[in-house]
């Protein structure tokens, strides 16, 4: 079974202290004083050895059969080795597995607080304004660290912006093909942000635009978008702003946990029609939560929602959550406010922050283009491995 570096299984809360085997479980005892207990269904089902397949590390090489394991299986014998992994074997055949202690640490699945990794994420307001995650293009394009260092702030904040980008039309492409595969849409591969008589979108006028989040009239919005700036507005506006969809979640949770609750269980339906281009109709709840109740994803865009077609009894409810939100959303305390000038780029997650922008009168011209958001983390994953840095 794939294991973490040397560095992380050597500290205390990936040394096995003790093991005591009960009923339907296994319970580890670690060095830093917490204790885990895994199902014994679960430990077999993740055996990783040749016979079984890796579950975890590989290319879907599996070939243990989940139906051929009984429900009550438990260990004939559990201890651990003298290279302190846990071995287990198995009632009804003697099947052996062996589990690295520092991958069980990582799989804790007792729920139990502060035993996972730490979440990287730092949800930020309007504070963020002083010192905004920021990188030189240069380092991100040299790849290894300094790739993995704008990866790691687009974890770790949902945006980075990107100083002494080259203004070449094409920039916004290299700069994207470091993250990812470029997503093709009906706006094509690349979107052109700049004043168009005849607009397609309000990005297309001058006008101010709200905080919100992009095409959620798709059924898989886009996941992270990156502007590359080749001409600011003369005139000192079209100031980007950012919020943090996060952070806003988390307020809204302290202060009225029935909206929240609400907003996280309720699809709400946006649409977006261009006549003879497309009709995109797509349905989503504002926050999108895991099984522990960890908020993944905030999605939020009041100008494409659709007209609600919902129980008598959620109407006003789910009004009131909405205008909830959106006061938050709007507020100055959670804006980050800066200009994009030529050379500037920015990448943000597009399923946690929301854009915005002020208006203008001169003439501005942004390049965007989408990269798939699994594919970006997946890169992140790889680099930080590498680096041992995961």
């Amino acid at each position: 079974m794939a294991g973490l570096s040397t560095a992380v299984r050597d500290e205390p809360s990936c040394v096995i202290d003790g093991i005591e085997n009960q009923d339907r479980k296994l319970t580890v005892r670690w060095g830093d004083g917490a204790a885990t207990a895994y199902h014994h269904i679960w430990l077999r089902d993740n055996c990783g050895c040749p016979a079984c397949g890796d579950k975890v590390s590989t290319s879907g090489e599996r070939f243990l059969k989940l139906t051929e394991v009984p429900l009550d299986i438990a260990p004939e014998h559990a201890a651990v080795a003298a290279d302190g992994t846990l071995r287990v074997v198995w009632r009804g055949g003697g099947h052996a597995s062996t589990y690295d202690p520092a991958w069980l640490r990582a799989h804790d699945v007792s729920g139990a607080p502060g035993a996972r990794p730490a979440d990287r994420r730092v949800l930020w307001d309007a504070g963020l304004n002083d010192d905004p995650p920021a990188i030189g293009y240069a380092a991100a394009r040299a790849g290894g660290d300094g790739l993995l260092d704008l990866l790691d702030l687009v974890a770790t904040y949902g945006f980075a912006l990107i100083r002494e980008v080259p203004t070449g039309a094409d920039e916004v492409e290299r700069l994207a093909g470091l993250l990812g595969y470029i997503r093709e849409t009906h706006y094509g591969r690349v979107f052109e942000i700049k004043t168009r008589p005849a607009n397609r979108t309000l990005a297309e006028t001058t006008f101010d635009i709200p905080p919100h989040n992009d095409e959620l009239f798709r059924d898989a919005p886009p996941g992270v978008i990156v502007f590359h700036c080749l001409e600011a507005s003369a005139d000192g506006g079209g100031a980007s702003i950012l919020v943090d969809g996060f952070a806003v979640a988390a307020r809204l949770r302290e202060r009225d946990p029935a909206a929240f609750d609400l907003l996280a269980r309720v699809p709400l339906p946006h649409r977006r029609f261009i006549a003879g281009a497309a009709d995109l109709r797509a349905e989503t709840p504002v926050i999108a939560l895991d099984a522990r109740g960890a908020v993944t994803a905030f999605r939020c865009n009041e100008r494409t929602l659709a007209p609600f077609d919902l129980p008598a009894d959620l109407v006003e409810p789910v009004y009131g959550a909405l205008q909830q939100v959106l006061r938050l959303v709007y507020s100055p305390e959670m804006k980050v406010q800066f200009h994009l000038r030529p050379g500037d780029a920015l990448v943000f997650d597009n399923q946690r922050v929301l854009h915005a922008r002020t208006a203008f009168a001169g003439r501005r011209h942004i390049r965007q283009c989408h990269v798939d958001r699994d594919e970006v983390f997946s890169r992140l994953r790889l680099l930080g491995a590498r680096a041992g840095r995961a």
